[in-house]
């Protein structure tokens, strides 16, 4: 949490698509209730095809990416 607040930015996790909207929303309603500046996005799926949402890394495909 110190980093998120030092840099303002954090990467979460990676979510099939129908639970990451579910997140998203309920992160956004929570920061909105406790009138907290917080934005959270889902990220556009890279389609390089290695798997790792293009980051660089062992290249392997964790099977989890939802096209």
């Amino acid at each position: 949490m110190l980093y998120v607040h030092k840099n303002g930015v954090g990467v979460v996790g990676l979510y099939p698509f129908s639970v990451a909207e579910t997140k998203v929303a309920e992160v956004g309603s929570l920061a909105q209730q406790a009138e907290v500046p917080l934005l959270c996005t889902i990220e556009p799926d890279t389609g390089d095809g290695d798997g790792d949402g293009g980051n660089s890394g062992d290249g392997g495909d964790d099977g989890d990416d939802v096209n």
